[in-house]
């Protein structure tokens, strides 16, 4: 096997000494690096710092230049390197540059987690006591930034109509599914938690074929048709997304009501609270992420 890796090539410092032609055992190998040997003998297992040959007796032997490799597995795995990316940068050569620009990212996703973690406990920390767990069962369904957004515009997108790459319609999925922020405030942490649990309350997955009923002309279109009309008529995607909301809600207030969420009819008053109420709770909860503190 090859032991100049590329790894080697970019300044890892060899070690040129000689241990005679029968080479290292894996005890005088382990010494010279200061490791335990079942650690040294693990790396070898798994082919990490494979022998370059065996003894007569069946031990394995190793060359001087395992040091060099054992000690570069030991500096990465300090820095927090995964014995698989060490794999790539021995086996595979993959570049210490590479290798650095990957676990930089890894780093900052890291930081955004931990950021985005930092605010949920500080909001839970501030909230009234007999809130608390109410709170925590919102706060967990978007404990992870990424997974999060992914959720509310996977909601998103399965409450309007499917549409091609670049469809105006995109530009309220956008609007409405902001992506989080890096370094967020507890505003903004409970507002992604409730545009989340809001999204999740307008049943994803069950869009009607006709838009909601106004009371006025009734369902007159299909619902795809009904979503670009509301599109092109609205002055700007803020608006357009809070006319889409309210045909939602309104929709989804008339499947509770079939279901049987609430005798008779409904009155008029209380389905103006209902609706206008949860559109003004969304568009509050936008324009803290856009940067309310």
């Amino acid at each position: 096997m090859d032991w100049r890796f590329k790894a080697m090539r970019e300044g890892v410092t060899r070690n040129t000494s000689r241990s005679g032609r029968g080479g290292w055992s894996i005890g005088e190998l382990a010494a010279h690096a200061g490791l335990p040997v079942k650690t040294v003998r693990y790396y070898s297992d798994i082919a990490l710092l494979p022998a370059t040959h065996r003894s007569d007796g069946g031990h394995r032997r190793y060359e001087p230049e395992a040091l060099d490799h054992l000690r570069l597995i030991r500096r990465l795995r300090s820095l927090g390197v995964s014995l698989a990316d060490i794999s790539e940068v021995l086996r595979n050569g993959t570049s210490l540059g590479e290798l650095a620009a990957s676990e930089q990212e890894k780093v900052r996703v890291r930081q955004r987690e931990l950021a985005w973690r930092d605010a949920i406990w500080q909001a839970l920390g501030a909230s009234p006591g007999p809130q608390r767990p109410r709170l925590l069962d919102r706060l967990t369904r978007v404990e992870c930034p990424q997974r999060a957004h992914a959720d509310l515009t996977r909601g998103w997108r399965q409450l309007l109509p499917p549409t091609p790459p670049g469809s105006p319609i995109e530009a309220i999925v956008s609007y409405a599914a902001p992506a989080p922020p890096v370094h967020p405030s507890v505003r903004q942490v409970l507002a992604y938690a409730e545009m989340h649990a809001l999204v999740s309350g307008l049943e994803p997955g069950r869009a009607p074929t006709r838009p909601p009923d106004d009371r006025r002309g009734g369902p007159a279109a299909v619902w795809p048709s009904w979503v670009r009309e509301v599109f092109s008529r609205a002055p700007d995607v803020a608006t357009a997304t809070r006319w889409l909301l309210l045909g939602l809600s309104r929709h989804h207030l008339r499947q509770r009501e079939a279901a049987g969420g609430a005798p008779g009819e409904w009155h008029p008053a209380i389905e103006r609270q209902f609706v206008i109420g949860r559109i003004s709770r969304y568009s509050r909860c936008v324009a803290v992420m856009a940067g309310g503190r």
